[in-house]
């Protein structure tokens, strides 16, 4: 019986052992009630925090009380206020100023612009502008920036004395870019032509990209000539040391073709008048 009593005391012993491994001591429960605590309590203060800046921010003082433009001389200072489609009372600190940006740059006549904040409540906007480059002559004849986007319509009577792009046709809309990069390459050959000696006494009246992307330029008097765009500099040159080992102008000739790479092409034609 003393046995048996030990047998069972024994196991007594062992199942209470056995039960106390099983669930965690008590220092672990409670650094996880303090832990759990500390979280909440964090929580808490971010939410806090959240819901003072949302009023903060809404408080009368931050009100927006100036916009200052800079840049601008093509598009009106209201014109560009009236585009960041402010809210009366809107707070310095609310405005979201990339999303203002883009507001800014949907007009076409600007091509760059910058936001910031100047404390306690000025919003500042700086704008780059585009300027009529070209004159692109499609279906109706559109002013251009540099860069080929469409500024506008350009008035009937006389046009302004810019590069003539000629297109197959088409309307557009202010903010379109019909040509891509072809803009920017007719006006580089376009200049660099106009600025060569072979053009002295000759005045370009038109450029015209084609389809194997060369360019055909025509002068006042009616002179053709064929260019690539790549590589121009070059053929300009020889077509330059040509003339002069001819002793001619370029009035002389019906057509010129610098479209090869180791040659040039003259066309001669009857000798137009002065």
């Amino acid at each position: 019986m003393t046995d048996s009593g030990r047998a069972q005391g024994g196991g007594g012993t062992r199942v209470r052992r056995r039960g106390r491994r099983g669930g965690p001591p008590p220092r672990v429960l409670l650094w996880g009630l303090r832990g759990g605590v500390t979280l909440l309590l964090g929580v808490a203060v971010l939410l806090w925090a959240w819901v003072g800046l949302q009023q903060l921010r809404r408080l009368p003082y931050f009100e927006i009380a100036n916009v200052a433009v800079r840049g601008n001389a093509q598009v009106g200072t209201a014109q560009i206020v009236a585009s960041l489609g402010l809210r009366p009372g809107t707070s310095i600190l609310e405005p979201d100023l990339n999303e203002l940006r883009r507001r800014v740059l949907a007009n076409p006549w600007i091509r760059d612009a910058r936001l910031s904040r100047r404390l306690p409540l000025t919003l500042e906007v700086v704008v780059w502008e585009r300027r009529p480059e070209v004159l692109l002559a499609a279906e109706r004849p559109y002013l251009a920036g540099g860069d080929g986007v469409i500024l506008a319509e350009a008035a009937g009577g006389v046009l302004p004395a810019l590069p003539r792009l000629v297109l197959s046709g088409g309307r557009y809309a202010p903010g379109d870019r019909p040509l891509g990069e072809t803009v920017p390459r007719a006006l580089a050959l376009w200049r660099a032509l106009g600025a060569s000696p072979a053009t002295r006494g000759e005045r370009l009246q038109e450029i015209r990209p084609e389809r194997d992307g060369t360019f055909t330029l025509r002068t006042e008097r009616g002179t053709l000539l064929r260019v690539r765009g790549e590589g121009a500099e070059r053929q300009i040159v020889r077509l330059e040391a040509a003339l002069r080992h001819a002793g001619t102008s370029l009035r002389a000739y019906e057509a010129v073709d610098l479209r090869f790479g180791d040659r040039i092409v003259l066309r001669a034609g009857a000798q137009k008048g002065g």
